[in-house]
């Protein structure tokens, strides 16, 4: 089954933005792409006078425009890519988690203005990046440098190997070097990523994998690595994010992609 790659678009530069990096990652994949929209209708639902449904046309019509235009802009960049609209009127979060279960990724841009631009301002964008049953990115920063590497943050723990499958595999998409850096500085824990890396690193040949250790203040550590990285891999324990997870989720200067610890539905599972 080829998996679509969803983007949440809300009309917002920076949902834009998430969905060309999006366009260009399923181009890569060959990967069909859907471009969603959602808004919720409570409110409006509970208006005794049933202006509600007025509103719901409206948001319905406004949805539909801002999509197309997302599209346009996406057919522009890749003309012979597979690209369907989807609207919805129910809230995006529970929707693009049901998504999930379907899709090979879930792409958001950063913090803007509109339902799926307001995720990451708030407490449900966490929710989606901790729920979603397939890797989530979320396209922060403003560089686009296709030359930079891919960085994966690992600590030997259960979401290790899904970590390293997906950045390998991004990073040999992407034909860049990867570099791993360890964020837990215990010796047993060292020796196991550093075995987990190699293992990776074998099933990847074509992709220049570099490791380093961080024994202090991981987030910081990572925040700075991303600067220099087109994009940044890190993973999740069941629904948590950890404070690093959300610490990067929120200040990260690169997209950032989050993998479930099963790493359910990325493409590297396959290998």
């Amino acid at each position: 089954m080829n998996r679509p790659i969803v983007a949440g678009v809300d009309g917002s530069p920076n949902a834009v933005r998430a969905a060309c990096w999006a366009a260009d990652e399923a181009a890569r994949r060959g990967a069909p792409l859907v471009l969603f929209n959602g808004f919720g209708v409570a409110d409006a639902l509970a208006k005794p006078d049933g202006s509600g449904a007025g509103w719901i046309e409206a948001q319905g019509l406004h949805g539909t425009a801002v999509l197309k235009e997302a599209e346009l802009v996406v057919r522009r960049r890749h003309p012979g890519l597979e690209v369907t609209l989807e609207t919805s009127v129910d809230p995006p979060i529970p929707v693009l988690t049901e998504r999930s279960g379907q899709a090979r990724l879930v792409v958001l841009g950063s913090a803007g203005r509109g339902a799926v631009g307001d995720l990451l301002a708030a407490s449900t964008g966490t929710a989606l990046a901790a729920r979603s049953r397939c890797p989530v990115v979320v396209v922060r920063g403003t560089q686009d440098r296709p030359d930079l590497p891919v960085v994966a943050a690992v600590d030997g723990g259960p979401a290790c190997d899904a970590v390293l499958a997906a950045a390998f595999d991004e990073a040999e998409s992407r034909e860049v070097p990867l570099v791993a850096v360890h964020v837990d500085a215990s010796p047993p824990g060292i020796l196991r990523t550093r075995r987990t890396v190699d293992a990776w690193a074998a099933k990847f040949p074509a992709v220049t994998a570099h490791w380093m250790v961080q024994h202090d203040h991981p987030r910081t550590h990572l925040l700075g690595q991303a600067a220099g990285a087109q994009l940044l891999v890190a993973g999740r324990r069941g629904h948590r994010l950890g404070r690093t997870g959300r610490a990067l989720l929120h200040h990260c200067g690169c997209p950032l992609l989050i993998v479930p610890e099963n790493g359910e539905n990325h493409a590297s599972t396959t290998r």
